[in-house]
């Protein structure tokens, strides 16, 4: 998952790579065991929840015009 305008794709990867502890070159779902995935999942959600609510905070002209664009892999069956 990614945030447009709140997160670079790189800097989602860095942040997944670091929430994991793996090195940023193996931070790829399809690398993923199922362990991975599912705590990647949950680290999504944890993320999204939080900017989401300080989103809907945020003065509207604020607001990202596309809030988040979901990568789904099929080899990653948690998502």
């Amino acid at each position: 998952m990614r945030i447009e305008n709140l997160m670079s794709r790189a800097e989602a990867y860095s942040w997944l790579a670091n929430e994991l502890g793996i090195l940023l070159k193996r931070c790829h779902i399809g690398f993923f065991d199922m362990d991975q995935c599912l705590e990647t999942e949950r680290l999504a959600g944890e993320l999204f929840e939080d900017l989401t609510k300080d989103l809907a905070d945020a003065p509207f002209d604020h607001r990202p015009a596309t809030l988040c664009q979901t990568t789904r892999n099929t080899s990653c069956h948690a998502f």
